[in-house]
């Protein structure tokens, strides 16, 4: 089962220490994958798409958006971006079509230990950043709202990873991980 389906099974959120020792496996992968030339970015990274191995070690599964694999041969195939997403996980640059980069990944991460912690799937970016454009608040609350087990500095880090404009996250898994 994936961790979408082991999340319903369960009723309730994850540990959070267990989470963060998957988001920290995850953020080795995206280490390894974003510094390939070129740079691999998996562009759809969710729960239905993380799996556990019987020894408890996350897999990260379905490359089927991804950029820069060395299964696309030609040139073209590797400067096009296939249209795809997943709403409730994609940053905005994703869900408009402006490009995506390591950063993009690291918001799906986040979008994903979110909710992986707090049992609450975070509002799609493109109603988030409509509710800011017309002088609402943003829906997305602070993680340690939604599960008051969830440390304050944790929920700040994954705030600052869901923001709207990429330039304010952190800049690689590296730095994310830190």
């Amino acid at each position: 089962d994936d961790l979408e389906m082991l999340l319903a099974q369960r009723g309730e959120p994850f540990p959070i220490e267990q989470v963060l020792a998957w988001g920290d496996e995850l953020l080795k992968a995206l280490d390894y994958l974003h510094n390939q030339d070129p740079p691999i970015l998996h562009r759809d990274i969710k729960p239905a798409n993380l799996k556990l191995t019987p020894q408890g070690e996350i897999i990260l599964l379905d490359f089927g958006l991804a950029k820069g694999t060395a299964g696309q041969t030609s040139s073209v195939m590797t400067s096009r971006s296939v249209f795809g997403f997943t709403p409730n996980f994609a940053p905005l640059e994703q869900i408009q079509g402006t490009g995506t980069g390591p950063r993009s990944d690291l918001y799906s991460l986040a979008a994903t230990l979110y909710y992986l912690m707090t049992g609450a799937i975070p509002p799609d970016a493109l109603t988030r950043i409509t509710e800011v454009a017309n002088g609402q608040t943003d829906s997305l609350r602070a993680a340690d709202e939604v599960n008051p087990q969830i440390p304050r500095e944790v929920a700040e880090i994954l705030m600052k990873t869901l923001a709207h404009n990429r330039d304010h996250r952190p800049a690689s898994a590296v730095e994310l991980r830190a």
